[in-house]
């Protein structure tokens, strides 16, 4: 069990499918997968325990963890060090407040990193294809079948309206598998950790 759960009793909650990033090495890959600089501006996605928000608060200029769990928030308000660089938001990341990372610079678009919830995870790209003015791009974990999804080709079954939707607006790619082993619970599926460069002008 995660250090952070152990030490406040978390129980992960059935209703939330909570399933914990538990794997320090897979959450540095995907903190190195962002490519994250000094100047960035982040957005986290389901920052749970703080296994990834521990990795990008040092690395960054602010970063804006939304997470639905009130606990595991005021948990991470408690310990994560450099409070004026985080700001923790204990939402529904659907109904996230987006005019917060609003800038008058193009080149101050944020970065979004996240273990998404895969319930929802459909609803939190479109919601992102909405927003794509304000992010530049996006590192996400999502379970594997969506990721296929997602990278269809023409003329296959993963092939559907999810991938054109995305296809015209960002430039999405594979990156690695994360087995369930490296999660607590350990889920049934295979997640894969996905990369979105939202394109300046829709193809």
């Amino acid at each position: 069990m995660p250090g952070i759960l152990k030490k406040y009793a978390v129980v992960p909650r059935r209703r939330l499918s909570q399933s914990f990033l538990a794997d320090d090495n897979i959450a540095r890959k995907i903190v190195a997968a962002a490519a994250l600089q000094e100047r960035d501006r982040v957005l986290e996605i389901g920052a749970g325990h703080g296994v990834l928000t521990r990795l990008i608060v040092p690395r960054v200029r602010m970063l804006h963890a939304v997470g639905i769990d009130r606990e595991l928030a005021a948990v991470l308000e408690r310990e994560l060090p450099l409070p004026r660089r985080i700001r923790i938001w204990n939402e529904d990341i659907l109904k996230f407040d987006w005019t917060v990372l609003e800038t008058d610079s193009p080149e101050d678009r944020c970065v979004v990193v996240g273990n998404i919830p895969y319930g929802i995870a459909t609803e939190i790209l479109f919601r992102l294809l909405e927003q794509r003015k304000l992010i530049s791009r996006a590192i996400l974990m999502v379970q594997k079948e969506l990721a296929e999804r997602l990278t269809g080709r023409p003329q296959t079954k993963a092939y559907g309206v999810p991938t054109v939707l995305l296809s015209m607006h960002a430039r999405c790619e594979r990156l690695f598998d994360v087995p369930p082993s490296c999660f607590y619970p350990v889920p049934r599926v295979v997640s894969t950790v996905i990369a979105l460069n939202f394109r300046a002008v829709p193809v």
